[in-house]
């Protein structure tokens, strides 16, 4: 609910309170100054009708009392009058009177025992008729009788509801009056001075330079002082913070190219060392086949040796450039199962050279998964790999596929039954050129290929070992959209 319909429903509500207890006294006492003025009219009517009653029953004048009531009821036709006797029993009475009541024969009786005049209503609370009831005496002070007067208060009762109806509607009126006041004075004093408020305020949001000018002198001039001394602390605040964070963008450059050329450095002379001592092989080799006159056999001999270190060299430079040359990750369905078997093909000629034996285990109705195929044969390449350069002859390199709902992703394991790798290198076998296996063949290349492409592509990988049992790794593959059965 706004402000400016708070203050006119307040206003309103106070209005009508006040209003409409000064509306009720006022009621009241209009009704009580017309049932004086009433009591007032009857009490004269009665007084003249107990004169004249006395006077005509003093002179045995019954005819008297008769013609009395018979011009009361040509003049006075709403009025009626009644004659009682010492005992109070109806002695004679106007033609259009309509009987008597327990409450007027109630008055007679206290105005004959009393002796005082009394007023009685048939109704407390809307009374329709008033009755005087007054006693008859002669003079010398002796009881004749009762005289009882009644007459309707329809008039009272017409200018009570009058009174009542001007009353609800002046109330209304003036509770309408109010309302209409307070919203045209809500509008202008507060609305509107508000609106330009809020209307600065946008005009804030979108320049920052601006600031709010108001000029009237009241309750919201002290907020909008307050907003602009904010509005500058913020200005204030933000250019510190835009400084802030464009030294730190730069030194986070800064850092970043120290920490490539160092990285550069540190892949330099570790390239130069990996590769310095193969060549430094094929040199030696070559020299003997230059200098020595050697035989066919010898000579085969340095050619292997030759070979196998070029070969060496090859693949150093060939993980390198897989390493450096990573471009953003693709996204196509790929049904893993036949993935991983493409690559046990591959690397099934590797392992039977070796005495290995290559296995696949995979759940049924595995999910096909929305992911770059190549570097998911990349990784499955490097691991299977891996496992069969460590594995001794006559064991077996397992790849597992298991699904896991609760993380809703597939579960692929690569298994060997190799030495395990000790705790003290576990740290470091994503390291570039950290190898436990060099004599076999390994750069250590190989699971740093496998770390950068996982990062790359959100996979989660981890590694678990032991010297009894081998080592474990696992990548956990998230969920394609759509799951297609394999």
């Amino acid at each position: 609910m706004q402000i400016t319909t708070r203050l006119t429903v307040a206003m309103s509500a106070t209005a009508l309170l006040l209003f409409g207890v000064y509306s009720i006294d006022l009621v009241r006492d209009e009704e009580r100054d017309l049932r004086s003025t009433m009591e007032s009219e009857l009490r004269l009517l009665g007084r003249a009708l107990q004169v004249a009653t006395e006077n005509a029953l003093r002179d045995e004048q019954a005819l008297d009392i008769a013609e009395m009531l018979d011009r009361m009821e040509k003049t006075e036709k709403d009025v009626e009058v009644a004659v009682y006797d010492e005992k109070a029993v109806v002695v004679t009475q106007s033609l259009g009177r309509r009987g008597g009541t327990n409450m007027e024969d109630e008055s007679v009786r206290r105005a004959l025992t009393t002796g005082k005049a009394e007023i009685a209503y048939d109704d407390p609370d809307a009374p329709a008729r008033v009755t005087l009831a007054v006693r008859l005496t002669d003079d010398d002070g002796r009881l004749l009788g009762a005289l009882a007067v009644s007459k309707p208060l329809d008039n009272l009762q017409a200018d009570l509801s009058a009174t009542r109806r001007n009353a609800l509607l002046s109330v209304l009126g003036f509770v309408g009056l109010v309302a209409f006041i307070g919203t045209i004075l809500g509008r202008v004093y507060i609305r509107k001075p508000l609106a330009g408020v809020a209307a600065a305020l946008q005009r804030v949001a979108s320049d920052s330079r601006t600031t709010l000018d108001f000029k009237r002198d009241d309750e919201i001039r002290p907020v909008v002082d307050a907003f602009n001394v904010m509005k500058n602390d913020l200005d204030e605040a933000r250019g510190s913070l835009v400084a802030s964070q464009e030294a730190r963008y730069f030194l986070e450059r800064a850092m970043e190219r120290a920490d490539r050329l160092a990285a550069i450095g540190q892949l330099a002379a570790t390239v130069a060392h990996e590769i310095g001592s193969p060549l430094h092989v094929l040199i030696g080799r070559a020299r003997v086949l230059v200098e020595r006159e050697c035989d066919q056999e010898r000579v085969r001999h340095n050619a292997e040796i030759i070979s196998s270190q070029g070969e060496r060299i090859s693949r150093i430079v060939d993980s390198l450039l897989a390493y450096a040359r990573q471009r953003p990750p693709t996204s196509a369905t790929v049904v893993l199962p036949r993935a991983v078997r493409e690559i046990l093909d591959l690397l099934g000629v590797e392992a039977r050279a070796r005495r290995v034996e290559l296995t696949l285990d995979a759940d049924r109705d595995l999910p096909a998964l929305m992911c770059d195929g190549d570097r998911l044969q990349q990784v499955v390449f490097n691991l299977v790999r891996n496992g069969i350069q460590v594995s001794p002859e006559g064991s077996a390199v397992e790849v597992v596929l298991s699904l896991h709902d609760a993380d809703r992703s597939v579960c692929l394991a690569v298994v060997d039954h190799g030495p395990g790798i000790p705790v003290e290198q576990r740290e470091r076998v994503f390291e570039p050129f950290f190898t436990t296996h060099a004599s076999t063949g390994g750069t250590g290349l190989g699971l740093t290929v496998v770390k950068s492409i996982t990062e790359a592509c959100g996979w989660r990988l981890s590694v678990e070992s032991s010297t009894d049992h081998g080592t474990r790794f696992e990548v956990l593959l998230p969920f394609a959209p759509e799951r297609e059965a394999t």
